[in-house]
């Protein structure tokens, strides 16, 4: 029973989340080091120091400031491994939640407006069509 309950726990996310949720975790508890701080137990305040910090660029030797979509990874890997540690993480805390904010106003690029799909283009995607096959979906006889 316990190796089936270990599946069901692995198959509750994907590998490639579960790389990149450890992946945070050993970033996060790098930052912690370095700057003399325990990644245990979840502290709000130090939380919002390391997202600062990751979009300022002041967490890597590259220096090169983390996307608010990267930031939010990171946050999300955060609160699920302290969760997993029985720990929880607030993420509505004001140390959290404002400086969140902050960055999503100074940092976050606008969508990108994609280009409008003419009349023209939709007909000619049309023609591409197999006109035989459509004809037979009319009579029943496809698929």
């Amino acid at each position: 029973m316990a190796n089936r309950a270990r599946g069901y726990v692995e198959a509750a996310s994907s590998a490639n989340t579960r790389r990149a949720y450890a992946s945070d975790w050993k970033h996060f508890s790098a930052w912690c080091r370095r700057q003399a701080l325990s990644p245990l137990p979840p502290v709000p305040q130090i939380v919002g120091l390391y997202v600062t910090a990751c979009a300022s660029g002041a967490v890597g030797a590259d220096r090169k400031p983390n996307s608010v979509s990267t930031i939010e990874r990171r946050l999300s890997s955060l609160t699920w491994n302290y969760a997993q540690r029985g720990q929880p993480l607030d993420r509505k805390d004001r140390h959290i939640a404002t400086v969140m904010a902050g960055i999503r106003n100074s940092h976050a690029r606008p969508p990108v407006q994609k280009e409008a799909v003419m009349p023209e283009d939709i007909i000619a995607m049309l023609e591409t069509l197999d006109r035989e096959r459509f004809a037979d979906c009319e009579t029943g006889l496809c698929c």
